[in-house]
């Protein structure tokens, strides 16, 4: 890897390493083996500096994300849904709009697993980053473990399950195209409940 680091190629590492140990015969591995071992201690090098590197982007988005939030954080979208192909882990974000409308990201991260103990895991360490700050609505996907958790950490946050999914679950369960449309254009209408009761 030294020799790697410093810029030599591996049939020049190879020719090296053959004139050291006194013939390809000595050597105890082939040009293959090196390229195996270099390749595999490159991807090692790179797991590690994965972590290192998403650790100092996140330290320095901090900062941002805490103001963000403070000015943003009526409501906070959280949204686990996301699988990542490396790690096969939920991948979590924690979100909002700022007023231009763009989606401002808070927080975001890989989860172990899905459970109501991780959830209040991820809701209370996001909650003491954001200086103790509760949302007013809270938005999901309509998981349970989540739901309880969104109750025991943001006991006083209004929480909504999101049109997507609603949308998504209505086409997968029902199979029939005019109720999925007639049941998105219920969702998205601004109406009171006796103009809703009508329709």
């Amino acid at each position: 890897m030294t020799m790697k680091n410093a810029s030599m190629k591996p049939a020049q590492i190879m020719d090296y390493m053959t004139c050291q140990s006194g013939g390809f015969p000595n050597m105890g591995f082939t040009v293959k083996d090196l390229h195996n071992k270099l390749h595999s201690d490159c991807k090692e090098e790179i797991k590690n500096g994965d972590a290192e590197g998403a650790l100092g982007y996140l330290s320095a988005q901090n900062g941002k994300s805490q103001m963000d939030y403070a000015t943003f954080g009526d409501v906070l979208v959280f949204d686990p849904t996301y699988r990542t192909n490396a790690y096969k882990k939920p991948f979590f974000i924690l979100a909002g709009v700022n007023n231009n409308f763009t989606t401002t990201i808070f927080g975001y991260g890989l989860l172990s697993n899905k459970t109501k103990n991780m959830y209040n895991w991820v809701l209370s360490t996001f909650l003491e980053a954001m200086d103790g700050k509760q949302p007013i609505f809270v938005v999901t996907d309509g998981d349970l473990a989540m739901c309880n958790a969104i109750r025991n950490i943001f006991p006083d946050a209004r929480h909504h399950l999101c049109l997507w999914h609603l949308e998504r679950n209505a086409a997968k369960n029902f199979h029939i195209p005019e109720f999925v449309f007639d049941f998105t254009t219920l969702m998205q209408m601004e109406c009171d409940v006796e103009e809703f009761e009508t329709l």
